[in-house]
Formats: structure tokens, C-alpha cells, sequence
């Protein structure tokens, strides 16, 4: 058995980073696809907007949106929730590989470093630079995910056609008319928003988490030294 204190052998090591990443990877599907699920009236309305030089409101764009929806009544308001599926399973994929593969490349990219003579050096010296072309790298891929869900969802939004045949249906006749490339119209614009955005929020995030952890640590410490100032 491994003296006491020793780190765990490196096939145990690999299997906590590969069960980290993949509860990382879970939590960002199911908060992505939560939050931008939760928003899609919001941007069905927008989306009216841009599409219709007449509604100059957002009140308007709102009623045209709900005078569109089939039927009578409150079952018109489900116009307002065109492309949900799309966009929870878009948000879903890319949530899991911005998350999960930030925390893949990074965890990867430090590994390395660590077996360099002076590991632990040339991480504190790469630490950021590392973080940041992690958060790119996540998010290409996860830009890639997301953007023919995002094509579909458009599609839907704004062709009733296409609403009226469902995610699926509207993914093969998409491909079927326009070819497989159609799915990937504007993913280097997407790219262009995403990749520095995604960059500045998870490096911003990581720093500021790690600064507000110490600050808590060295409380913690400061009580623990002096009982008297503990309340």
C-alpha cells in the first residue's frame, strides 16, 4: 500500500479529474439550456422585430407574436415558445462543452506543465494564458454545437412552415433543400461574439471565486489564531 500522505496513483487521479469534468460538463448543459429555455419569449419577440420593419415596439412585436399563435384564447401564447426544443438542446450541448472542455484543456494543458522540471513555476507563469486559450478552445467547439440548432431555430421563428413540422422535420428539410453546410450559416459570427465573451467571463469568474476562497481561508485562519475575535 502507498505510505501515508503519499498522492493517489495516477490512474485514481485520472478517474477524479475525469468525474470532475463530467459533473462540470452536466451542471453547464443543465444551466445553459435552463436559462436560455426560460428566455425564449423574450427572444421570439426580438426576433419579430428584426424581421418586421412595422412593429417598432416591443408591445407590438409582442401581440403580433400572440395573434399568430393557433387557436383561440390563452393556447395562442404557446407562439411565444417557437423554437423551445432547439434552443434547450443547443444551449444543452453547448453548455456541457464550454463548461466541461474549459475544465478538460485547462486540466490538460497544467498537466504538462507540472512535468516540466520547474512544474510548478511555469504554471503560476502560464496560468492565464493558459485559462484563456482553454475558454477559446471550449468554446469553438461549443459554437460549433450550437449554431445549426441555432439556423433551426431561426427557421422556425420565422417560417410557420417550418414551425408546424417540428425541430426534427425542419432539420431534414433544411439539409435535404440547402445541404449540410446550411446548418453552419454564421458560425464565424457566432464564433466572433462568443469566443472573447466566453474568454472574459470564465477567466473573470476563476479569478474572482479564487480571490473571494482566499479571503474566506485567511479569515477562517485569523479566528482560528484568535478566539477572542472570533464573534
Amino acid at each position: 500500500p502507498a505510505a501515508s500522505g503519499a498522492p493517489p496513483p495516477q490512474p485514481m487521479r485520472d478517474r477524479r479529474v475525469a468525474r470532475y469534468i463530467g459533473r462540470v460538463s452536466i451542471a453547464g448543459a443543465i444551466s445553459c439550456s435552463a436559462t436560455h429555455s426560460l428566455v425564449v419569449p423574450l427572444d421570439v419577440i426580438k426576433t419579430r422585430m428584426q424581421t418586421d420593419a412595422q412593429l417598432t415596439t416591443v408591445r407590438a412585436a409582442a401581440l403580433a407574436v400572440l395573434r399568430s399563435g393557433p387557436g383561440k384564447g390563452p393556447i395562442r401564447a404557446v407562439a411565444f415558445f417557437k423554437g423551445l426544443g432547439a434552443t434547450s438542446a443547443g444551449y444543452w450541448l453547448q453548455g456541457a462543452a464550454k463548461f466541461g472542455g474549459y475544465e478538460a484543456l485547462k486540466n490538460a494543458a497544467f498537466t504538462r506543465l507540472r512535468a516540466l522540471p520547474n512544474g510548478e513555476e511555469a504554471c503560476a507563469a502560464w496560468r492565464l494564458p493558459v485559462m484563456v486559450a482553454s475558454a477559446f478552445g471550449a468554446e469553438a467547439v461549443a459554437s460549433a454545437l450550437l449554431c445549426p440548432l441555432e439556423v433551426l431555430k431561426l427557421r422556425i421563428q420565422t417560417d410557420s412552415s417550418y414551425a408546424a413540422r417540428g425541430l426534427l422535420c425542419a432539420l431534414s428539410s433544411t439539409v435535404r433543400s440547402e445541404g449540410f453546410g446550411a446548418l453552419f450559416k454564421g458560425l464565424s459570427a457566432i464564433c466572433l461574439r462568443q469566443l472573447p465573451y466566453t474568454a472574459v467571463k470564465l477567466v473573470t469568474y476563476e479569478f474572482f471565486t479564487t480571490l473571494v476562497l482566499s479571503a474566506a481561508v485567511r479569515a477562517r485562519l485569523v479566528e482560528r489564531a484568535d478566539p477572542a475575535h472570533a464573534g
